[in-house]
C-alpha cells in the first residue's frame, strides 16, 4: 500500500478515489520511417548530428558536451547504455538543453543520461533538461534527465497549441532545480513507471506538477501510471488548475498506483472545478 503523508482534498465531484477507472496499458505512439541512419561519433557538433530531422541517430556510450539542442520532426534517437549528453554549463536564461518542437520523435535511452551540473545554474527556473513544446507523437523511454536548472521534463506549448500523444516510460528525473516533471499544456499524455526524486532549488519543487499556465491550455487525458516520488522538497505530486481561470476547458487527470515514501500529495483546492475530473487511485 502506498504511503501518503497528507492530502488536500476538493469536492467529491471533482476528485475521486476509486478503483473503477480504466487506464491505458501503454502510450499512444506510432512508428514512422526515417530517411537515413547516422552515428553521432561521425559528426563534430550536435547540430550536424541531428540536422533538420528525418533521421535515426545512434549515440554510442561516452560523454557528449553540448549546448542547446533542438530535435526536429521524424527523428529517432537511440542512446546506448553509458551515453551521457551533458550540458556545457552556459545555457542562456530560460533555454532548455533539449527542445522537441516537431512531430514523430522517439528517444530510447536505457542506461543513458541527459544531465547538467547544478552549480552552473543557481538562478532562474526555466533551463529544462528536456522540453516538449507544441509537439506530437513523442515517445521517450528509459532515459534519465537530472540536475538541471529547471525541470527534468517539461511538457507544454503555446496557448492553443498543446503537445499531444506523449508517452514517457521508465524514465528518471533526479536533483532538478524546479520540478521533476511539469505538464502545463498537453493532451493524451501517458507517463508510466517513472521516478522523480530530490527536487530542490526553487518553488514549487514537486516530483510532478500538473498545472496550466493560461486559459487556452489543455490538461486533457493525462495519465500518471505507477509514478514513484521521493525526497522532493515541495512534495510528490501536485495538481493545480488556477491557470484556466473561469474559461478554461475541462481537465482530466488520472493518477494510478502512486508510490511514495510518505510525500505530500496536493490537489489545490480552490483551483479544481466541478467540470474537472481528477482521479487518484
Amino acid at each position: 500500500m502506498r504511503s501518503v503523508f497528507a492530502m488536500i482534498m476538493i469536492f467529491a465531484a471533482s476528485i475521486v478515489h476509486a478503483q473503477s477507472v480504466a487506464v491505458p496499458t501503454r502510450g499512444t505512439t506510432w512508428e514512422f520511417p526515417t530517411a537515413v541512419t547516422v552515428n553521432a561519433r561521425n559528426y563534430n557538433t550536435a547540430k550536424e548530428t541531428f540536422g533538420a530531422g528525418n533521421r535515426t541517430v545512434i549515440v554510442p556510450a561516452g560523454t557528449y558536451l553540448v549546448g542547446a539542442l533542438e530535435i526536429f520532426s521524424n527523428t529517432v534517437v537511440l542512446l546506448e547504455p553509458g551515453a551521457v549528453i551533458k550540458d556545457s554549463g552556459v545555457l542562456p536564461f530560460a533555454t532548455p538543453l533539449i527542445k522537441i518542437r516537431g512531430n514523430n520523435v522517439r528517444i530510447i535511452g536505457h542506461g543513458a543520461r541527459v544531465i547538467a551540473k547544478r552549480s552552473d545554474y543557481t538562478t532562474g527556473e526555466h533551463r529544462a533538461g528536456i522540453l516538449i513544446f507544441g509537439a506530437s507523437n513523442v515517445h521517450i523511454e528509459g532515459l534519465e534527465s537530472s540536475f538541471h536548472g529547471g525541470d527534468g521534463f517539461y511538457i507544454g506549448g503555446p496557448a492553443g497549441d498543446p503537445s499531444t500523444d506523449i508517452s514517457i516510460t521508465g524514465c528518471l528525473a533526479d536533483g532538478n532545480r524546479r520540478q521533476g516533471m511539469s505538464i502545463v499544456n498537453a493532451a493524451r499524455v501517458y507517463v508510466a513507471d517513472c521516478e522523480f526524486r530530490n527536487t530542490v532549488g526553487t518553488w514549487p519543487m514537486f516530483g510532478v506538477d500538473v498545472e496550466p499556465n493560461n486559459p487556452g491550455d489543455y490538461i486533457e487525458r493525462v495519465y500518471l501510471i505507477r509514478p514513484e516520488t521521493a525526497n522532493n522538497r515541495g512534495g510528490g505530486i501536485t495538481v493545480g488548475l488556477s491557470g484556466f481561470g473561469a474559461t478554461g476547458r475541462p481537465a482530466s487527470v488520472v493518477i494510478d498506483g502512486h508510490r511514495s515514501a510518505g510525500e505530500v500529495i496536493v490537489f489545490q483546492r480552490s483551483s479544481i472545478r466541478a467540470i474537472d475530473s481528477v482521479v487518484y487511485q
